[in-house]
């Protein structure tokens, strides 16, 4: 909690799965979480029928491949790639790594540094490796 935050500004961050499902989250400073919103809509909680709101979100960027003969795509979590943070209305980027199956994903800083996040609901978005991102 008492850590300091520094990065590039970012009230709102968004990107796109497909044409059809558009993420964007937007900061909410009186309660420092980040809004989700899909295609222009609030999500909403079907628990407490309430907007979804997190105190960070992390965007993993990883390699998606089709699995031959089928409608289905894997994707490699094991490995290291890019990776954008955000909290407390504050944009890092950095890179993840995860060394095994049975191991946790770490994330870093531009530094190499473990990155911290605030203590809270985080997101993980897996984003292909190509999925462009804007952050304002």
């Amino acid at each position: 909690e008492k850590v300091e935050i520094e990065g590039e500004p970012a009230q709102e961050v968004s990107f796109s799965y497909r044409a059809d499902n558009k993420i964007k989250y937007v900061y909410n400073s009186e309660s420092a979480e980040y809004q989700r919103y899909i295609n222009g809509e609030p999500m909403i909680d079907a628990e407490n029928n309430e907007q979804v709101t997190v105190k960070n979100v992390i965007l993993q960027h990883a390699r998606h491949y089709k699995v031959t003969d089928t409608v289905y795509t894997n994707i490699d979590l094991i490995g290291s790639g890019k990776a954008e943070y955000f909290t407390q209305g504050t944009m890092r980027t950095g890179t993840w790594k995860r060394e095994s199956a049975d191991a946790l994903t770490i994330y870093y800083d531009e530094e190499g540094e473990e990155i911290a996040f605030q203590p809270g609901t985080t997101y993980i978005q897996i984003l292909r490796t190509e999925t462009p991102i804007t952050a304002e």
